[in-house]
């Protein structure tokens, strides 16, 4: 009994530690939706403690409010607890977040091939998304999580945000499962899939700087290339291969694909690798860095990371419940006091209803704020709008959008405070070939009737993007296999003229002339890749050709000595070494090579009218001799 009594008293012991171990700490607080007669909405961060270790899963219903209403000689007006109700903002919902995240920090971008013929996927991709969501949450993560679906030019964000911002939070877990329920393919029709643009844009997105970025492409068919599918150009994709190996190794990126083998790929009844062996060439599987995670798409294949907790915070909001306050209506010396209560621990904050810590009357005001280009040039009317959001841990808010008038923005009864701002062009242009857009984040604060800072500057969106579609271009162009020096030339002084134009940013003019360049470039390159397939058949059939000849040469060399002209058995004896000499690449540095008419095959038509027997060979009847003759594209390099 008494060894049943030290125990018991152990344990005691033990719980009564553990119970009041717990600690509360303030984090930060906000004064949101100022109302002028100083009944505001009020929001605040905690952490909750047990020891050093962070105490997770407490409800709304854990935590007090109460508010309290003094005079400048500290005597209480007026006190009251916030009721549940009164526990909601502008994000909406009971005004309360938990934030509880390991050190293992993690920004992934899902993008999904939205064409017809995932329609027998979709279901399932969805299931696995939500399933992979709720094990970043209970690996307690600190994720970000973006879907974008794509087909050819088109990219969306299923939910509430948009494909410049797509990222959810550890705070959004419900906001992110509806936007996965969202996901939909369309269309029955073959529509060409731009797997490699919609990973180019992804690479501009705004990752964290200590998080891992991991891009997750989810697609059934071949991506979309500056070489096809087809061989036409019109309406045709311009990224390639390189370009996105640049963007990934640039931003520091790991990307992870699931895809069929290539016998099980969708929309290959129009595709023929012996007519463009360029495309396949270029799929995920030569792409370096590329992990294959096989098909179909299976969420546990994604690894990531569990560690422990090591971060937990809860974010409360709620609107004033002291109605006195009004019956003070900008008077000096009054202060609402809130106290916060976990348990039996308590945080305290306080502000005044009516002015700031320097004695300044605070109110919602209008600001006039200029938008300069990176030129510093002020822009013209309606060329940009802005957005100001209200940020609250992983959760963001549009508090008011404004427009440009003669390049300065008109920003109209803003409350004080900080704030997160977006510049969008006018319109608010998604990202495409044919668009030029201008773009800018970043903080902002009003404070006292002044903004800081005191202007914004609005960039030529998609620089990083463009850059590497041109860079990547550039690459291919250079080691095409019938490139020849001008063609590097062209490359370099490309390449230079790009560095120079960048370098101190791209103004719109600068970035429509980028956009033409990597166009016809583009264009050209995709022409390259048809001619190097025309040369390597042509050098195929050459090199035949010269075979079938070197056998026949063999076997009637002796049967036609003495038989022909003098001339014709020099003609033989030289043709009969020249072909022994002759190497594969010495063959296609000749413009033309000539095979005497004696030794032609019996069973070959000939044309005796001098027409092309094919499209390689001549026959010419006055000298009778064939001639077989190198393109002139093979010539030249174009």
């Amino acid at each position: 009994m008494k060894r049943i009594g030290f125990l018991f008293l152990l344990f005691s012991l033990f719980l009564i530690t553990t119970v009041y171990s717990k600690t509360l700490e303030l984090k930060s607080w906000q004064i949101w939706d100022f109302s002028y007669n100083g009944i505001h909405g009020v929001c605040c961060a905690v952490s909750v403690k047990d020891g050093e270790i962070p105490v997770t899963g407490l409800s709304f219903e854990d935590f007090t409010i109460t508010e309290t209403l003094v005079d400048e000689y500290g005597n209480v007006l007026s006190k009251a607890k916030i009721a549940p109700e009164q526990r909601e903002d502008q994000f909406g919902g009971i005004g309360f977040w938990e934030r509880s995240v390991s050190s293992s920090k993690i920004d992934l971008v899902f993008l999904i091939d939205k064409t017809g013929s995932m329609a027998d996927q979709i279901e399932s991709i969805k299931s696995e998304l939500k399933e992979f969501v709720n094990r970043l949450e209970a690996d307690g993560c600190d994720f970000r999580v973006a879907v974008l679906l794509f087909e050819a030019a088109l990219l969306e964000e299923p939910g509430r945000k948009s494909p410049d911002y797509p990222f959810y939070g550890a705070m959004e877990m419900d906001e992110l499962l509806l936007a996965i329920e969202e996901i939909e393919t369309a269309g029955e029709w073959h529509i060409n899939t731009w797997s490699y643009d919609a990973i180019l844009f992804s690479s501009q997105l705004e990752f964290r700087e200590d998080s891992r970025a991991v891009l997750v492409v989810i697609t059934d068919t071949l991506p979309e290339t500056v070489h096809g599918p087809f061989w036409y150009f019109s309406g045709g994709s311009v990224a390639t291969k390189r370009a996105v190996e640049i963007a990934l190794e640039e931003r520091g990126i790991e990307l992870e694909y699931f895809q069929p083998e290539e016998s099980e790929l969708a929309h290959m009844e129009n595709y023929n690798r012996l007519i463009n062996p360029a495309l396949s060439e270029s799929n995920f599987d030569h792409l370096v860095g590329a992990v294959s995670l096989g098909w179909p798409f299976k969420q546990d294949l994604i690894k990531v990371d569990a560690l422990p907790v090591s971060e937990s915070i809860y974010y409360l909001s709620w609107n004033s419940g002291l109605d006195e306050i009004t019956d003070y209506y900008r008077k000096e010396g009054f202060k609402v006091e809130v106290d916060v209560k976990c348990g039996d621990e308590h945080v305290s904050l306080s502000y005044s209803p009516f002015f700031d810590e320097e004695g300044y009357l605070q109110s919602s005001e209008d600001y006039h704020l200029p938008v300069l280009d990176e030129e510093g040039n002020q822009l013209p009317d309606k060329a940009v709008e802005m957005g100001l959001l209200r940020e609250l841990g992983d959760l963001k808010a549009f508090s008011g959008n404004y427009a440009t008038k003669d390049g300065v923005l008109q920003l109209r009864s803003v409350d004080p405070g900080d704030y997160l701002y977006r510049l969008y062009a006018y319109g608010r242009s998604s990202y495409s070939y044919s668009t030029l857009r201008l773009k800018g984040t970043g903080k902002i604060s009003f404070v006292q009737g002044e903004v800081i800072p005191d202007f914004v500057v609005a960039r030529t969106g998609d620089a990083f993007l463009e850059s590497v579609k041109i860079r990547g271009l550039m690459d291919e162009f250079v080691s095409n296999k019938i490139a020849v020096n001008e063609s590097k030339e062209f490359a370099e002084k490309s390449l230079k003229w790009i560095d120079a134009v960048a370098s101190d940013g791209l103004n719109l003019r600068e970035m429509e002339a980028l956009k033409r360049v990597y166009v016809s470039v583009g264009a050209f390159l995709n022409g390259m890749a048809y001619a190097a397939i025309e040369s390597e058949r042509v050098e195929s059939d050459l090199l035949q050709m010269v075979r079938d000849t070197r056998s026949m040469t063999r076997k009637a060399g002796y049967r036609l000595q003495g038989m022909g002209s003098r001339e014709e058995n020099r003609q033989s004896i030289q043709v009969s070494m020249q072909l022994r000499k002759l190497s594969r690449h010495d063959f296609l540095k000749l413009p033309h090579f000539v095979i005497p008419n004696s030794f032609r095959d019996p069973g070959l038509i000939l044309s005796e009218d001098g027409g092309p027997l094919t499209d390689n060979v001549a026959f010419s009847s006055d000298q009778r001799v064939f001639v077989l003759k190198r393109a002139a594209a093979l010539r030249t390099g174009c």
